[in-house]
């Protein structure tokens, strides 16, 4: 569904490039996360792919299409970004002008929000509710491809179990296809096929890991058996967490 290939990505002419001879790949339906220390270039990659950074040499396809014909992707950002003057339904329609109510309806549900979230302001949501909310508005914009930036950051352990089981059923339930970029293996061994471990400068995979247990909501065993899998390439540095 995904091919990016970057000859180069600088943010400056005389700096060291951020990436060079580098290459993405994301079949239809799978979710990717990418897992590096700060600064590697995760969160370039997304807004790469997303078509928010077109500075770069190289070339990208989402279906076949580039970037400029194709539907704009579904992007949860390290904090829920609301429009803090408007409600949940029109933080939703802020994006998707003319979206129904009952199509909104459905994606609160979708989300685990009830119907009368809808008529209610950021400021009267919980961190959670926040960020499911915005959840809510990527696929909003785009149920087949959803970015994922840091989407569980600054989140007590608890409720980034919660949220876990929230994507997870979501994801098995709408087979979209995801790239999640985070710093915690907790992430990726809750909710992905497949991790690329990123470091250095320029930046190369230095791992490239399938996890073992199927994709699914899993269980905590099966959680704890593919953190035990990344948690392997550490001692090489391989990530930050």
């Amino acid at each position: 569904m995904i091919a990016l290939q970057i000859e180069q990505k600088n943010f400056a002419e005389d700096a060291q490039p951020l990436f060079k001879n580098f290459g993405l790949k994301v079949e239809k339906g799978e979710v990717l996360a990418v897992l590096g220390p700060s600064g590697v270039g995760k969160s370039t990659l997304l807004r790469l792919i997303s078509g928010i950074d077109r500075q770069f040499s190289g070339s990208l396809a989402i279906d076949g299409q580039t970037v400029d014909k194709s539907a704009p992707c579904g992007f949860v950002f390290q904090d829920p970004r609301l429009l803090p003057w408007c409600t949940s339904a029109q933080n939703l329609s802020a994006v998707v002008p003319g979206i129904e109510k009952e199509t909104i309806l459905k994606l609160l549900s979708l989300v685990g929000l009830d119907a009368n979230v809808s008529e209610h302001y950021p400021h009267q949501l919980s961190g959670g509710m926040q960020r499911r909310l915005a959840l809510a508005r990527a696929l909003a914009v785009n149920s087949t491809l959803l970015l994922l930036d840091e989407p569980f950051i600054s989140l007590d352990s608890k409720l980034v179990s919660t949220l876990h089981e929230t994507f997870s059923e979501i994801i098995e339930d709408t087979k979209i296809t995801a790239i999640l970029v985070t710093h915690s293996a907790e992430d990726v061994a809750a909710l992905a096929d497949r991790v690329l471990i990123l470091s250095g400068r320029p930046a190369v995979t230095r791992h490239e890991i399938t996890l073992k247990n199927q994709r699914r909501p899993r269980s905590t065993k099966e959680i704890l058996e593919n953190l035990s899998q990344i948690k392997g390439t550490q001692s090489d540095g391989g990530t930050d967490d």
